[in-house]
């Protein structure tokens, strides 16, 4: 499902990646980064249904998303609803 997705540079370097209808952020250091950056902060944070995908002419002129810019990515849902328990660590013994 395509979501809009709001990338702005950070002063210090990289970019802050912002999803605002799953209201979640992410850092990536490169763009090429950014979908799988997003699948897992999506798959580790968000609890909840799936939004909907809101329209740029909604968000274009929110105070919260200036000097950046928007892309529409393409945003795997299929597990959002359906998280995994916690992750283990199995422990190996030796026999």
């Amino acid at each position: 499902m395509f979501f809009l997705t709001y990338v702005k540079s950070e002063r210090a370097g990289g970019l802050r990646v912002t999803l605002p209808d799953f209201n979640l952020y992410t850092m990536a250091l490169a763009v090429v980064e950014i979908p799988d950056r997003l699948q897992g902060v999506i798959a580790d944070e968000y609890k909840g249904k799936v939004p909907r995908s809101s329209r740029l002419e909604d968000l274009q002129d929110d105070p919260r998303f200036h000097d950046g810019w928007w892309l529409w990515l393409n945003i795997d849902v299929d597990q959002v609803g359906h998280r995994r328990g916690p992750r283990v660590a199995k422990r190996v013994t030796k026999q």
